[in-house]
């Protein structure tokens, strides 16, 4: 339990999770049409930056941009 508590401390998450590091302006200005994809993909990149992979709002773009493009 204790591991728990300090890696959520030095994450800054103990209290509340962390702020998204990608908005919804972010897609519109990638092209995204208003619409339930945007909440799709802010999703699918939030996970992305809980999960470490994604630590910077330049690396959030980037991979909705991958998330965009995909076929």
């Amino acid at each position: 339990m204790d591991w728990f508590l300090e890696r959520a401390r030095s994450l800054g998450v103990e209290h509340r999770p962390p702020a998204s590091l990608l908005r919804g302006r972010h897609l519109l200005a990638l092209g995204v049409a208003p619409g339930p994809r945007v909440g799709e993909i802010l999703r699918e990149v939030y996970e992305q930056q809980l999960d470490g992979r994604v630590t910077t709002e330049e690396e959030a773009i980037e991979a909705a941009r991958r998330l965009v493009t995909a076929p």
